[in-house]
């Protein structure tokens, strides 16, 4: 009984990961990416934006401005290896957060 129990854990956790895992899409030889993923944030007039980024990443930053009150990000992380599952393994390390502040939003 124990044990069915505990299998049934183990497949519920596995299914699970599946279902929040990122999709990888080959570029070329060596490079892969994800999809666009995107966040909102409700935010109020006059807001400051703090952004903060590893000194080993690259990439660029393109910031637009509307009359509204929701900030939106939309990134893609980009990994080169030879090897698909290392440059998964990369792109798993990168973490991107997007949360408010007392005054604003902060993007790490």
């Amino acid at each position: 009984m124990l044990t069915k129990f505990i299998n049934s854990l183990m497949i519920c956790c596995l299914l699970c990961g599946s279902l929040a895992a990122q999709d990888i899409i080959k570029v070329n030889d060596a490079l892969y990416k994800t999809e666009d993923i995107k966040k909102e944030l409700t935010i109020s007039p006059q807001s400051k934006i703090i952004i903060r980024s590893a000194s080993s990443l690259s990439g660029a930053i393109n910031i637009e401005t509307h009359e509204s009150d929701i900030a939106q990000l939309t990134y893609i992380k980009r990994a080169k290896h030879n090897s698909k599952s290392e440059a998964i393994d990369f792109i798993d390390i990168i973490s991107v957060e997007f949360e408010l502040t007392h005054d604003g939003l902060s993007l790490d």
